[in-house]
């Protein structure tokens, strides 16, 4: 049913709560998992303005904080993938640079037979509307099935957590 289950992750335990459901998916449909860790190079307001708050910000300034990001980011996700070799599933990773929620929808388009899997962060009322949901707004975007795991114990009260980092 499923080719591959793309797992966005910003590098929070939270976001990583996605990854026991998506590699049991993963098994179950012989899907391979694509992790995906998305960062917008514009999200600093005062880089986009052009002001830091020592005053202006060189051009390089952009171009070595972005790839000081990719590089994190790759960094991040070789973990997350090295960590999931153990659970007997295809896994790859993708670092996604650009405005978060139109990066990922475009992802989870070109994946074949996709399903998005991911956590939400729980927030409600003002929070949601001042903070945002990158879920929420993913939810509007996609066109392929996605699966948001609650941010909460499961039903015999315990929190699923993400897998042991490799750090080599």
């Amino acid at each position: 049913m499923f080719k591959t289950i793309m797992v966005p992750l910003d590098g929070s335990p939270l976001a990583e709560h996605a990854l026991p459901q998506a590699v049991e998916l993963a098994r179950k449909f012989g899907a391979e998992l694509v992790l995906v860790r998305a960062f917008d190079p514009l999200s600093n307001a005062s880089l986009v303005y052009g002001v830091g708050a020592a005053g202006p910000v060189a051009p390089y300034a952009l171009e070595e904080t972005t790839k000081a990001r990719k590089d994190e980011a790759e960094k991040y996700l070789e973990g997350m993938v090295a960590a999931l070799r153990s659970e007997e599933v295809s896994v790859t990773s993708r670092v996604l640079e650009g405005p978060i929620v139109e990066e990922l929808a475009s992802a989870s388009h070109e994946l074949p037979s996709a399903l998005v899997v991911l956590t939400s962060r729980g927030r409600s009322g003002l929070k949601r509307v001042v903070l945002g949901s990158v879920t929420d707004a993913l939810l509007r975007r996609v066109e392929v099935p996605v699966l948001v795991v609650p941010n909460r114990p499961d039903q015999n009260g315990r929190q699923t957590g993400p897998p042991e980092r490799s750090n080599g």
